[in-house]
């Protein structure tokens, strides 16, 4: 079973999650962090504000896919996972990777995730 980690306070994250959680096969587990118990956070050898900060996806393996990797991996889980994979193409990954990381990096910033920014509800 594959567990993907979301924000539960990000109003965008909980609406993919939602259509993500109505389409999925019951294979994947999402887990919201903030449900998250401070030893259930040791556990996983993850620091709470990396997995605040982009998606975390733990596969059944044990291995763990970040970023958009992780989203991609979670919606193979759907019957959409192809529109997901099309992120994963050697043309587009980079793209895609960039873009991502910029999102997510705003993203902890406005949520006050990112301690590093300079003023975290402006950016």
């Amino acid at each position: 079973m594959d567990t993907l980690y979301y924000d539960g306070k990000c109003e965008l994250c909980s609406k993919e999650i939602a259509l993500l959680n109505r389409l999925k096969d019951q294979q994947l587990t999402l887990l919201n962090i903030h449900d998250l118990t401070g030893s259930q956070l040791n556990q996983l050898g993850v620091e709470r504000s990396n997995l605040l900060t982009i998606m975390h996806l733990k596969k059944a393996d044990k291995t763990w896919l970040q970023a958009l990797d992780a989203t991609v991996h979670a919606w193979q889980h759907t019957r959409l996972g192809w529109l997901f994979a099309i992120t994963r193409w050697p043309v587009l990954k980079g793209l895609s990777d960039k873009l991502y990381m910029a999102w997510a990096s705003k993203r902890a910033c406005r949520l006050g995730y990112n301690k590093s920014c300079s003023n975290p509800n402006h950016n």
